[in-house]
C-alpha cells in the first residue's frame, strides 16, 4: 500500500499504510494551525478550548459559538499547529515500521487492474502497489490523472494567517485578554485572534476577504510573498480594534501563510457515472 499525502491529509488512514510518499520534508516552524472538533486527539500538544467568542468594533463580546465543551459534550475543541500533528504521525509511522520517502512527486498512472496499480514518479521511476491512497491536496496530481475534467473551484475568498506573541499585546484587563479564539468585527471583515499552543503564549492572527482567482503556481508565489501577507493583514487597519492593530504590528517574521478557499465538488460530475461521493 502507498499513500500520497498532503502532509496532514492522510492522518485518518496512517494506521494501515506500509509506505508513505511525502513530496517534501517539513519546513522549519510550526506551519499553519487548525481546529479539531469532535476532538479525538486529546493527547496532542495544542490549545484546548470550548467557545469561539465574537466581539464588535468596540471590543465588546456580543455572541459566541461552541466548538467543544468538556462539560456539555465530553470533549474540548483543539487548536493545534500542523507540524505538531505531523511529528506525532511520523513517530507513529516509525513505531509501526512504516517507511516515509521524501521529495517524491507523482507523475502518471500507467495501468490499474485487480492486481494493483502501476505508476511513475517525476524522476522517471516506475513502481507498483496493490493499493494507492491519495490525499495530496486540492491540486492533487493523482485526482487530475483519474478525473482530468475536474478542476478545483476557487470560491473567491483568500485567508492570510500569521502568528503573534501574546506578550506583544498590551491588554488592560483580564476581560480583554485573548483566552479563547475570538472574532473581531470590522469594516473589512472579521479578524481572528486565538491561542494555538498549550500555554497560550502565541496567537493566531488571521483575516479573509474577496481576492481574484489565481492558478496553482501563482498561489505558490503569493504564499512566499511576506510583503503581501503583511499588506493583506493591515487592510482596514485604522478601523480595527487596538488589540488587532497591535497584533498586526507584531506579526512574527516568516510565519504568515495563505489559504485560498476552494469548493468541494462531486466526483459524479467528473465524467462517467460513479458513486455519489465528494472529492
Amino acid at each position: 500500500m502507498i499513500v500520497f499525502p498532503g502532509p496532514a491529509g492522510s492522518h485518518n488512514v496512517f494506521h494501515n499504510r506500509r509506505r508513505y510518499h511525502w513530496r517534501r520534508p517539513c519546513r522549519p516552524g510550526n506551519g499553519i494551525g487548525f481546529e479539531c472538533s469532535f476532538n479525538p486527539m486529546q493527547n496532542l500538544r495544542g490549545f484546548n478550548f470550548d467557545l469561539v467568542a465574537i466581539k464588535d468594533q468596540q471590543g465588546t463580546a456580543t455572541a459566541g459559538f461552541f466548538l467543544g465543551s468538556r462539560q456539555t459534550f465530553g470533549y474540548d475543541a483543539l487548536r493545534i499547529y500542523r507540524n505538531a500533528l505531523l511529528e506525532e504521525l511520523q513517530t507513529a509511522c516509525k513505531d509501526r515500521g512504516i517507511e516515509i520517502l521524501y521529495n517524491e512527486k507523482f507523475s502518471v498512472i500507467f495501468a490499474e487492474n485487480e492486481h494493483g496499480v502501476q505508476f511513475g514518479f517525476k524522476d522517471g521511476t516506475k513502481t507498483h502497489a496493490s493499493l494507492v491512497i491519495v490525499a495530496d491536496g486540492i491540486y492533487s496530481k493523482i485526482r487530475q490523472s483519474l478525473f482530468p475534467l475536474v478542476e478545483p473551484q476557487y470560491n473567491g475568498i483568500l485567508v492570510v494567517a500569521g502568528a503573534v506573541k501574546e506578550s506583544s499585546l498590551a491588554v488592560s484587563s483580564d476581560e480583554d485578554k485573548i483566552s479563547t479564539p475570538t472574532m473581531f468585527a470590522g469594516k473589512n471583515g472579521a479578524f481572528i485572534l486565538g491561542p494555538q499552543i498549550p500555554d497560550g503564549s502565541e496567537l493566531l492572527a488571521a483575516t479573509q476577504h474577496a481576492y481574484p482567482p489565481h492558478n496553482c503556481d501563482e498561489w505558490g508565489r503569493l504564499s512566499q510573498d511576506r510583503a503581501f501577507h503583511v499588506s493583506f493583514l493591515r487592510e482596514g487597519y485604522d478601523d480595527r480594534q487596538p488589540v488587532v492593530q497591535q497584533a498586526v504590528d507584531h506579526i512574527i517574521d516568516e510565519r504568515a501563510l495563505t489559504f485560498a478557499h476552494c469548493i468541494r465538488y462531486r466526483l459524479s460530475q467528473a465524467g462517467p457515472p460513479i458513486p455519489d461521493v465528494w472529492c
